[in-house]
């Protein structure tokens, strides 16, 4: 009996050191899983302000070479002495001028918005893997403290085993359990 118990017992520690084993590569998966997240929101971050630095950059040649496209035409236009081609000119310059700025905004409007959801995916993703890392420390705890709880159990039926073995706890012969005490047998059950 005595050996049942104790095969009972390591089959029990090793069913948790299997389950601690389990537990802590899954953690293992998902704090790098949570570290790939972070990582990958980081790169987005930097590759959109990369892409915004070179529009604003392109935006900025468009209407410098429109302008001086503007420049050239009033010039041909004064040269040759024609006053309607330069007001002609100075229309579609101000035109130009106005969509190239209605560009401008909605470019800044759309980077803007870009950036704002970008940060709350990142923000997002922060709190999903603190939720997961908080559950997996819950997880973790929880398993520690049945894995006490267990081991105080396993040590207190090692004590009563211990204490059959050395004839000091028995079944009494009117049924219940009696421990020796000196040179008698004391019932322990009421």
């Amino acid at each position: 009996m005595s050996q049942d118990i104790d095969e009972s017992n390591h089959a029990q520690a090793e069913d948790l050191r299997a389950l601690a084993l389990q537990l802590a590569a899954f953690t293992g998966v998902l704090e790098q899983r949570g570290e790939q997240v972070v990582q990958e929101t980081h790169d987005a971050v930097q590759r959109l302000d990369r892409a915004a630095h070179g529009l604003a950059g392109t935006s900025e040649r468009l209407a410098a070479s429109a302008i001086e496209h503007m420049r050239q035409a009033a010039a041909t236009a004064v040269a040759s002495g024609l006053r309607q081609p330069l007001e002609d000119a100075g229309r579609s310059m101000q035109d130009g001028t106005q969509q190239l700025q209605r560009a401008i905004r909605e470019l800044e409007e759309r980077t803007r918005r870009l950036g704002k959801a970008l940060s709350a995916h990142a923000w997002k993703t922060f709190v999903a893997s603190a939720v997961a890392s908080l559950a997996v420390i819950g997880v973790a705890v929880c398993v520690g403290v049945q894995a006490h709880r267990e081991s105080v159990r396993a040590e207190w039926i090692g004590q009563i085993n211990t204490a059959i073995a050395n004839g000091k706890l028995a079944r009494c012969a009117d049924g219940g359990v009696c421990a020796r005490a000196g040179n008698k047998w004391m019932r322990l059950d009421p």
